[in-house]
């Protein structure tokens, strides 16, 4: 649920590039759903699929220990599905990290915020725009060059970094995230692998984590085949029959044995004037309905 007004003092297109890769994504794996969208007066509405497992930023936290390989390699295969799909549909995400990652009642990832992503970039064509957060960008990003889906593949590098360790590659010191110069640091420092990572996992991760994006689209080209993967079953994984090993607690509600009515009641003396007519048409193509809703 957002006010128009936030959007009339920005881009409106943003909605929309949420809207229109939502619909483009529709029934893709592992990727949240939309069911529709609709709007009042004064607020757009996107209707979507439940996700009870909150966020994988929340499971981090939660966490006592750094992840296991058996989840991290089943976490990533999902993450690897999703991304392809959505590249696939000449979508670049490029906000991928922990809070952008929902988690079912089971535990399977559903890649989520589209609001930054770029669309219509297919086979060899490249965006641009520094679009992200920058914990998480490519280098290419944040230094405005041309890029390709990849910058997906080198932030989901960094998200099963700290997942396998607990700490950010390429930041030497949690007190450096003050003093020191990130953008440098994503450039030109090396990863900082622990002795106790998983072999295959630092192999892997290598490869996402490459700061040249011309070998990293070499790199990246077969995910699937990667050695981290000798125990996935594609097809499983793909329909859900691969359960994650992790447990995930739901947030606690009370029984709902009846419907509520919340009636929002607004007062004259506060209320804003309303939309004029030819602002409400920057939204007149916003609300749909998908074929199952």
């Amino acid at each position: 649920m957002v006010r128009k007004r936030a959007f009339l003092k920005k881009d409106p297109e943003v909605i929309f590039r949420e809207s229109q890769a939502l619909k483009t994504l529709k029934k893709g794996p592992f990727i949240t759903q939309l069911y529709g969208t609709f709007q009042s007066e004064d607020y757009l509405y996107f209707a979507m699929e439940y996700l009870s497992g909150g966020d994988l930023c929340k499971l981090i936290d939660d966490a006592d220990v750094p992840f296991d390989i058996t989840t991290l390699r089943l976490f990533a295969a999902q993450m690897v599905i999703g991304l392809e799909y959505i590249h696939s549909k000449g979508i670049i995400h490029r906000d991928i990290k922990p809070e952008n990652i929902l988690l079912d009642g089971v535990g399977n990832i559903k890649i989520a915020d589209f609001g930054l992503a770029a669309q219509n970039v297919f086979g060899n064509a490249m965006t641009k725009g520094c679009k992200g957060t920058l914990f998480y960008m490519a280098p290419e990003v944040f230094l405005e060059m041309d890029y390709n889906h990849t910058v997906d593949y080198f932030s989901m590098g960094i998200v099963l970094f700290i997942m396998a360790s607990f700490r950010y590659p390429f930041l030497k010191d949690e007190e450096d995230r003050f003093d020191f110069d990130l953008r440098s640091s994503i450039c030109c420092t090396s990863p900082d692998y622990t002795a106790e990572m998983d072999i295959m996992l630092k192999d892997f991760l290598k490869k996402l984590l490459c700061k040249s994006q011309i070998r990293r689209e070499k790199l990246v080209k077969n995910l699937r085949e990667e050695p981290l993967f000798i125990q996935i079953d594609w097809k499983d994984v793909e329909s859900g029959e691969a359960r994650p090993p992790f447990h995930v607690e739901p947030p606690q509600e009370k029984p709902r044995d009846t419907l509520t009515v919340f009636e929002i009641t607004y007062s004259e003396a506060k209320r804003k004037p309303r939309l004029r007519a030819e602002q409400q048409q920057l939204f007149k193509s916003f609300s749909f309905a998908s074929e199952g809703w």
